[in-house]
């Protein structure tokens, strides 16, 4: 079996109103053939930065409490925000990515990322 074609079947536009192909709506981003990946990577760009901050506290004398506070209220804040609404569009490659894998959620990386 081959691939189906893709049909271009939207309605004609309407004056005034211009199409787009992306958009953000309460900070979930879909493209126009739903796709989320660009949510995925934005998520995981966020909390690559986030990571890097609690290092740099870490690095500061931060306690481990107090990071680990910070992490939940913010990275795990910003993997879950929404993502019921988003992760039935993810496709498996946005599934499968080692960032959104178990030990992201497991209490053992904030010490283990906060460390090095």
């Amino acid at each position: 079996m081959g691939k189906r074609k893709h049909l271009d079947c939207n309605p004609p536009e309407l004056p005034g109103i211009s199409r787009v192909t992306v958009i953000t709506i309460l900070g979930v981003t879909v493209t126009n053939d739903l796709y989320v990946s660009g949510q995925v990577t934005g998520i995981i760009n966020k909390c690559a930065q986030t990571l890097y901050a609690l290092k740099v506290l870490r690095s500061q004398g931060m306690s481990a409490d107090s990071l680990a506070v910070i992490f939940e209220s913010v990275v795990l804040a910003k993997i879950l925000y929404a993502s019921p609404a988003w992760w039935g569009f993810a496709n498996s490659s946005d599934k499968d990515s080692k960032h959104f894998s178990a030990d992201v959620l497991d209490s053992n990386h904030i010490s283990s990322a906060t460390q090095q």
